[in-house]
């Protein structure tokens, strides 16, 4: 009986630890489609240089939120965005619209993408 009760207490921290930090996972890839959307519109408007601070804000706010992510993720998907963030510095700083253009698209596919495999689901869990 100790044992059966152990398991189950157990088996709930589990689910409500992997419920939580999904619930994280998911408002922090919001929140990244959020800052790109602002950032799109700012190059949209040609504001080079309030869209570099942005850029910079972005980088920082996915390097200061790396902790369930990296639990949570796939290193490779994670550092994926943290590069193209990189990249998106640069080609504003460059004032390369194009090629900004494409990483702020980049990055939102990921986010959405990233939400997307994480959400539980049946089709996830099979």
């Amino acid at each position: 009986m100790k044992n059966t009760v152990i398991s189950v207490i157990l088996f709930l921290i589990l689910v409500t630890s992997l419920i939580y930090i999904n619930y994280k996972f998911t408002n922090l890839c919001s929140n990244l489609i959020d800052q790109s959307n602002e950032i799109e519109k700012l190059l949209d408007k040609e504001d080079f240089d309030t869209a570099y601070l942005k850029s910079l804000e972005l980088l920082d706010y996915i390097s200061s939120n790396d902790f369930i992510p990296s639990i949570y993720l796939n290193h490779i998907d994670y550092d994926d965005l943290i590069n193209e963030c990189l990249k998106l510095c640069v080609y504003i700083k460059r004032e390369d619209l194009a090629e900004a253009s494409a990483s702020l698209d980049l990055i939102e596919f990921s986010c959405e993408h990233l939400i997307k495999i994480q959400k539980i689901n049946l089709k996830n869990i099979l």
